[in-house]
């Protein structure tokens, strides 16, 4: 482990060294280099949101109403909803003491965003959360009707998003009559204003805190006071104290609220405030844009702003013009060790292998060249790979890789699916045909009978006596009032066996009596159900087979508190 590794180097160097040089020589560089690695291994897997301990000594403050808070040792972690205060102690050569602390943080990035904001305190400086605990409360837009999300509380206001029907959103604070709602909009990490009348909810309005309409919405140390010393370097490897605050690649400008100057950033900057003094923001990479006084300024790479603060640490004027910084000052910041390198986690589908480079959601990957698992890596193989980006930004190196079965497609439909339609009850209507006089035996007489629908009577010619009834359906009783039977044309004798043509029953003159030896005709009575139906000749070889039980048909999910389908 690199913090043993340290640990080692220096009992040899004691043992090398006499103890006075080796104290005025290497004491002070050597704690730089095992506080720094300490909070670089124990602060390794800090989630999003979450402040760790990494080096003696640190004083944290509780929430008001936070009970369980156990944040005094090196490795401890604690979630920042739960932090009031963080005061890190300067560096004291005799005791091996100075402060390191690692914060993980979403400020403004959308919920979607898999990395975050890093924030590196050191030395003599002090933080304090200026966001109360926050409230929330899940609510779901009511009805059919699409609703706009505003800027503001006012029905006149700018739209800055959109909710779909029946969509879930999360409620975070509330005007004092409850007629406005203050919700986040998902996927942007935007907060805006929904009409309270428009979303419904299980909960309570009045659990969310009432909001300060003219104050941006502020997560849990996106706000903070902070304070730190001047100039107060214990040898020239060491840092001054104060903070490093660094953004994701590729995410835009996140937002912070320091000692109340609006701060916008990109990339690496680092920040110096002093009572009675001046913030001072140094950009190292990117850009920073910093607004007080209703003024703006930009520091660009290599340049400074600073903005003059009374003793309660609040802008007393507009931020000064920029000017290059001190690079002594800033060469010494500790951003090699902790902030070049950020740890990621990726999960996909391998999209092309090139030795121990593998391509895995457009992203190059690079496993140890020794790494068994390049036996089992090939293209369209599910993995996931936890490491570091690289100092270039161009790819992953990876800690950690292990290959994870596909996802199993699902077996069934969501019960959110609307029903589908289901198919016709009745099948299509079929010509009429005569009898053939061929029907061979039903291949399973003890098959139950399948059930047409209504039918017309079969014509059978007069000359042929039908020795083999279909058994494909029941015997039924013929019809009481049938009309007079009419006399088919007499059926072709060069036909070959199997079903002849369809022939046209030839016209009879209705005056005319009915012969003694009337044709044998079978009928299907129609179900009582529907007696007005139409009766549909059918060929009683080819009975149609009806249809499946529709198994679509039902409630079409659950349909409480707005989920379903109408």
């Amino acid at each position: 482990m690199r913090y043993a590794k340290v640990a080692a180097s220096i009992l040899l160097l004691a043992l090398i060294v006499s103890p006075a040089l080796a104290n005025v020589a290497t004491a002070c560089p050597d704690l730089i280099r095992e506080a720094l690695a300490a909070t670089d291994e124990l602060c390794e897997h800090t989630a999003r949101n979450e402040a760790c301990y990494g080096h003696i000594l640190l004083l944290a403050e509780p929430q008001p109403g936070v009970l369980s808070f156990d944040f005094d040792e090196p490795g401890h972690r604690v979630d920042v909803t739960r932090l009031r205060s963080l005061r890190l102690s300067p560096m004291q050569l005799d005791s091996g003491i100075w402060g390191v602390a690692l914060l993980r943080l979403q400020a403004n990035l959308a919920a979607s965003e898999t990395k975050d904001v890093t924030l590196l305190t050191f030395g003599d400086v002090q933080l304090e959360n200026a966001v109360e605990a926050p409230t929330q409360l899940e609510v779901i837009v009511a009805g059919n009707n699409y609703v706009n999300v505003l800027r503001e509380p006012d029905v006149n206001a700018e739209v800055i998003g959109l909710l779909a029907p029946r969509q879930r959103v999360t409620a975070v604070e509330r005007l004092a009559d409850n007629s406005w709602l203050r919700v986040e909009i998902p996927d942007s990490g935007e907060f805006g204003w929904v009409s309270a009348p428009l979303v419904r909810s299980a909960g309570n309005f009045q659990t969310l805190r009432v909001s300060e309409v003219s104050r941006p919405y502020y997560r849990s140390m996106q706000a903070f006071r902070f304070r730190s010393a001047v100039e107060d370097p214990a040898c020239p490897e060491a840092p001054t104290s104060g903070m490093v605050i660094q953004t994701p690649e590729g995410v835009g400008e996140v937002t912070f609220l320091i000692n109340e100057v609006h701060i916008r950033l990109g990339s690496t900057v680092f920040f110096q405030a002093e009572p009675g003094g001046s913030l001072t923001v140094s950009t190292l990479e990117g850009h920073a844009s910093v607004e007080a006084a209703n003024e703006i300024q930009v520091a660009v790479a290599g340049m400074q702003v600073s903005v003059p603060l009374d003793l309660n640490l609040k802008p007393a004027g507009p931020p000064s013009l920029p000017q290059p910084f001190d690079t002594a000052v800033i060469a010494a910041l500790p951003i090699d060790a902790l902030l070049s390198e950020s740890t990621v986690v990726i999960e996909g589908t391998v999209e092309a292998v090139d030795g121990n480079t593998i391509t895995v959601n457009d992203t190059l990957v690079e496993l140890l060249p020794g790494d068994s698992l390049l036996q089992s890596i090939e293209v369209g193989v599910n993995i996931r790979v936890e490491g570091d980006v690289s100092s270039d930004g161009t790819a992953i190196i990876s800690d950690d890789a292990t290959l994870v079965p596909p996802p199993a497609p699902p077996t069934e439909p969501p019960d959110d699916d609307p029903p589908t339609e289901p198919p016709p009850i009745n099948p299509p209507p079929v010509e009429p045909t005569a009898l053939p006089t061929n029907i061979p035996p039903t291949a399973n007489p003890t098959a139950p009978p399948t059930v047409n629908p209504p039918t017309q009577p079969v014509i059978i010619p007069p000359s042929v006596e039908p020795t083999n009834p279909p058994t494909d359906n029941p015997p039924t009783e013929p019809t009481v009032n049938d009309p007079p039977p009419t006399e088919p044309a007499a059926p072709p004798t060069d036909l070959p066996p199997g079903n002849p043509p369809p022939t046209e029953p030839t016209e009879v003159d209705p005056t005319e009596p009915p012969t003694d030896n009337p044709p044998l005709t079978e009928t299907v009575a129609p179900p009582e159900e529907n007696p007005s139906a139409t009766e549909t000749p059918v060929t009683p070889t080819e009975n149609p087979t009806p249809p499946d039980e529709d198994e679509s048909s039902g409630s079409g999910g659950w349909n409480g508190m707005g989920m379903g389908n109408d």
